[in-house]
């Protein structure tokens, strides 16, 4: 599954620490009249710029469940992982 949002500018707009929610946003302008949130929920690690231009949500490969998996330094499956 892949979803693409082109032409869109999204941002980290939230982090709630104690619960671990995530909000990423892209707000409405004059061309888009409703804002676009990608809601995340339990959050353990997040690696991610302020500002996502163009952002695509893919499937997770081998390389990434690693690469997360060592951050964390324990295993994660592949559905707990989002990849932009």
């Amino acid at each position: 599954m892949s979803r693409d949002f082109e032409g869109r500018k999204f941002q980290l707009w939230h982090y709630k620490v104690s619960h671990g929610e995530l909000l990423i946003r892209s707000p409405k302008n004059d061309k888009n009249y409703k804002n676009i949130d990608i809601m995340f929920f339990d959050v353990k690690y997040i690696e991610v710029p302020r500002f996502l231009p163009n952002i695509k949500i893919e499937e997770v490969n081998e390389d990434d469940i690693s690469y997360v998996c060592d951050k964390l330094t324990k295993n994660v499956a592949k559905e707990d992982i989002y990849i932009s």
